[in-house]
């Protein structure tokens, strides 16, 4: 037996065989429905049986008639168009937080559901505690931010049992708070679930005013557009995590690239005076010989810096030696390159020297700038320096051949009586 909305009971044999299959199919099933469209003996006439389960209270026999071939093209095109909707709204989804923010996806596809589906109100709610908060309402926007408990509403059963709730008339339904959908005008409505992570997040309301508004294919639809909308709510969570972690890849990022940078400069430059060492001296001297003007190189050599170190001690020898490596600095033009060999020797790398003169004229200036008193323990200690210079000889010259040249050069300074420089004469 199955009983009509309305209280009548009737045989299933009043029915077409086909619908009491579907009734069998929906046995044991809470809330469920199925449709089928029966041809009718009548050529041109056929109708849209939907059966739903009302569990212990019964089941719901919709029937339409179709009596028109056009109406055959309308559901077809209903159907389409659904179908069309719902693939838009998950290109929606992907959208999130792109080209369309959250808010305004998700208040997109309540209204596109109200209109899809003819309905008088969707709402949008999400769990707070023992409450549902609905944040987003179309067709009724003045309630948005109206909470519903949990645990006394159709809403609650939803989230609860994980499954869609419909109520097909909601002044007969025990499970509905009558005052709230009295003050909405709502007579029917299905509450759907909306999941995300494996866990129920809320739930996707539609409501109307009409009491058994909703078929069982609506039903489904709204169920493919709660799982439209946890994607959203979903897809966006993903989101800001992905910023997080993007923001720490970055933070480490830019770590990594600071503690790099610190690694280069501690490999290419002297810790005590933070001048250029060897290794990065030679580098530059080898891109120097690869351009068309020849480079030049001064070799300096502090003049007596073992007695001072005898007299004064290593720390003071160091401090001496960062004073050098700061005058030696200032005293050069900014595409010259002064370095820290070792020990007390420096060497400077110089461009756009013309010829032995211009480089003495920079060995003189650089003797004028450094070779001054010191300060030292209270005491004026007054620097000489010895310096040999040399010009490339030409396109085949190369590091080890200058350098070579401007320690022969140094070697005649410093044999001449030292706090002098001498100029390699090439042959």
């Amino acid at each position: 037996m199955v009983e009509m909305l309305g209280g009548t009971a009737v045989g299933w044999d009043s029915f077409p065989p086909e619908v009491g299959h579907l009734a069998k199919g929906l046995a044991g099933a809470e809330a469920a429905s199925a449709e089928r469209t029966v041809a009718a003996p009548r050529p041109g006439v056929a109708f849209l049986w939907t059966v739903t389960s009302l569990a212990e209270r019964g089941w719901l026999v919709q029937v339409e008639e179709l009596t028109d071939p056009r109406m055959f093209q309308w559901a077809i095109r209903l159907r389409d168009d659904r179908l069309e909707t719902l693939s838009a709204l998950h290109q929606l989804v992907e959208q999130v937080d792109f080209d369309v923010g959250l808010d305004a996806a998700v208040h997109l596809v309540a209204e596109r559901t109200r209109d899809l589906l003819m309905a008088d109100l969707v709402a949008i709610g999400t769990i707070d505690g023992d409450h549902v908060v609905f944040s987003v309402i179309a067709g009724h926007a003045d309630l948005a931010g109206i909470e519903v408990p949990i645990a006394t509403s159709i809403n609650g059963i939803a989230i609860t049992s994980g499954e869609t709730q419909v109520s097909l008339d909601t002044e007969v339904d025990d499970r509905i708070d009558k005052r709230a959908t009295r003050a909405v005008g709502a007579r029917s409505l299905v509450a759907a679930p909306l999941r995300h992570g494996g866990q129920i997040v809320g739930v996707l309301d539609v409501l109307s005013g009409r009491p058994a508004a909703f078929s069982g294919i609506d039903v489904r639809t709204i169920e493919l557009i709660g799982g439209a909308i946890s994607a959203a709510y979903g897809h966006a969570a993903d989101l800001a995590t992905k910023r997080v972690l993007l923001a720490e890849l970055h933070t480490k990022v830019a770590a990594l690239r600071e503690s790099e940078a610190k690694l280069r400069h501690l490999a290419q430059h002297d810790a005590l005076t933070g001048l250029p060492n060897r290794s990065h001296f030679l580098d530059r001297l080898e891109q120097a010989l690869s351009r068309p003007d020849p480079p030049a190189v001064l070799f300096i050599d502090v003049d007596n810096f073992k007695a001072i170190n005898d007299s004064f001690g290593h720390d003071t020898g160091d401090r001496l030696l960062r004073e050098i490596a700061a005058r030696l600095g200032a005293s050069l033009p900014a595409h010259d390159l002064a370095s820290r060999f070792g020990g007390d020797e420096f060497a400077v790398l110089c461009e756009g020297i013309a010829n032995r003169l211009d480089l003495a004229r920079r060995a003189q200036s650089i003797i004028r700038t450094v070779a001054r008193q010191v300060g030292v323990d209270g005491q004026d200690v007054h620097l000489t320096l010895s310096i040999g210079g040399a010009i490339a000889s030409g396109p085949g010259a190369t590091p080890e051949a200058v350098l070579k040249d401007a320690d022969t050069a140094l070697f005649e300074a410093k044999r001449q009586g030292r706090a002098c420089y001498r100029i390699h004469q090439a042959a």
